[in-house]
């Protein structure tokens, strides 16, 4: 008889096998949890913009297509990585590994540069506000919003077609991800500078610059409302400017420090090797990633008012509907019961007097 020998198993596979129940159930139930307010949170976001003429602008424009690609994430790539925690195996073929490491930094890159979009926006709509409407249409911002989709989806297949990567299962990060051929070390490092530079280093320094702009302009149009600082330079800046502003600043600044610690894995990820960081920390970068798609609609409810005036007019009209149905129905029951007692008790003959009829008037 010949001895067969087994192929060892990866040590990240065999990390994500050997779980235990009460780990397994955790880590399921956090992603189960984020899935949930990720998808009701932004279909919440869907709903404002639909009920609030006011939000039919570039800034809800902007939270639309965030929102949407958050949806498409919680919908269409967390349950496939939900799958693999619950299981502990990958049970789906190629195509879908394809469609989940394609999406998945497709959808991620591209709320990168939405943000982006909108502190540049934001920009040209405090500081340089006579370029503002020349520049910021909403065709033009469709325009931008659609390309920066595009663009996504060309950086992540340009190394799949020319043969110098390929979407693999990755056991550690429970989910399929874009893997460079090691077997080109100086392509490799290209296209590591590369997404570095254009979704890491530049983002964040736009983002950056703008804000700043945007805090110095705000912070002078502060100090133009006081009457020691009459003669200041006051730019006309509304209320409801500054409260977007705050309110994408809030968004962009959550998205950042969810996004920094996965940034930071894929780095060290690179310079010691793939697969080479322990399980804890890809699961990390992978639970902050899913993060970031249900953070915008909470932040949307603590920082812009009309947003949290609809969804409360909405859902306190929904709660007095029911206070006021079991009100009805207390009411009816007490109304029969008290026909009921009637019904056997002797009947009584009431007798008026002048008075007692001046008293129902």
């Amino acid at each position: 008889m010949s001895n067969r020998t087994r192929t060892p198993l990866p040590r990240d596979l065999t990390e994500l096998m050997s779980r235990g129940k009460l780990q397994v159930f955790l880590e399921v139930s956090i992603l189960i949890f984020i899935e949930v307010v990720a998808i009701f949170g932004n279909l919440s976001v869907f709903y404002v913009i639909h009920r609030s003429p006011r939000l039919r602008n570039l800034f809800g424009m902007y939270m639309f297509f965030l929102a949407l690609s958050d949806l498409l994430m919680a919908t269409f790539i967390m349950p496939i990585s939900l799958d693999i925690l619950i299981t502990s195996r990958q049970n789906f073929n190629n195509r879908i590994c394809k469609f989940q490491g394609f999406f998945i930094l497709v959808l991620a890159w591209s709320s990168l540069h939405i943000m982006v979009l909108m502190a540049v926006s934001r920009y040209f709509r405090v500081v340089k506000r006579s370029l503002y409407l020349r520049l910021f249409t909403k065709r033009s911002c469709l325009m931008m919003v659609i390309a920066v989709f595009v663009i996504a989806g060309v950086f992540v297949l340009l190394p799949i077609l020319a043969g110098f990567a390929k979407f693999e299962f990755w056991p550690a990060r429970a989910a399929c991800f874009l893997t460079l051929n090691t077997s080109f070390p100086a392509i490799r490092r290209t296209c590591i500078s590369f997404y570095i530079l254009v979704y890491t280093i530049l983002p964040l320094a736009v983002i950056g610059f703008c804000y700043y702009k945007v805090h110095t302009v705000v912070s002078a149009h502060k100090k133009a409302v006081f009457p020691q600082n009459a003669g200041a330079f006051c730019p006309s800046i509304s209320v409801d400017e500054i409260r977007v502003t705050k309110t994408i600043f809030s968004v962009v600044f959550a998205f950042i420090l969810c996004w920094i610690p996965s940034i930071i894995v894929e780095m060290l990820n690179s310079i010691y090797g793939s697969r080479s960081l322990p399980r804890w920390s890809y699961m990390i970068h992978v639970y902050l990633a899913y993060v970031s798609c249900a953070t915008n609609p909470i932040i949307y409810g603590v920082t812009n008012k009309i947003f949290r005036k609809i969804l409360r007019k909405s859902f306190g009209c929904l709660f007095r509907q029911d206070i006021s149905v079991i009100q009805a129905q207390t009411i009816n029951n007490m109304i029969d019961q008290r026909e009921a007692v009637m019904m056997h008790e002797p009947r009584r003959i009431n007798v008026r007097t002048i008075r007692d009829e001046e008293t129902l008037f």
